[in-house]
C-alpha cells in the first residue's frame, strides 16, 4: 500500500479525508482492526466509528448521516436454507 502516516497530527480543519478514508477501509478489509486502522492512517478511533457506523442527529445541531461504506448483502438467495 502505497498510504504512509501523517506526520503532522493536527487537526485538517474542513478538508475531506478521502484518502484517508479510502485506505481506512482498505485496511478494515484486509482484516485489521477499527483501532489498528486508524493508527496506521492517523485519525481518531472516534471517526473511523464514525464512518463504519453512521452518525445519529444531536438535538437539532446535526443531521443524521448513514455510514459510509455498506457490505452488498449476499446474492445468493435466504441464508436461512441450506440449499
Amino acid at each position: 500500500m502505497d498510504f504512509e502516516i501523517r506526520k503532522d497530527q493536527k487537526p485538517q480543519g474542513r478538508k475531506k479525508p478521502t484518502r484517508e478514508r479510502a485506505a481506512y477501509f482498505q485496511l478494515m478489509q484486509q482484516g485489521y482492526s477499527s483501532r489498528e486502522a486508524c493508527r496506521i492512517v492517523g485519525i481518531d478511533v472516534r471517526t473511523g466509528k464514525t464512518w463504519r457506523n453512521g452518525r445519529h442527529a444531536h438535538k437539532g445541531r446535526e443531521k443524521a448521516a448513514p455510514p459510509i461504506y455498506q457490505e452488498a448483502p449476499p446474492s445468493s438467495g435466504p441464508s436461512r436454507y441450506l440449499g
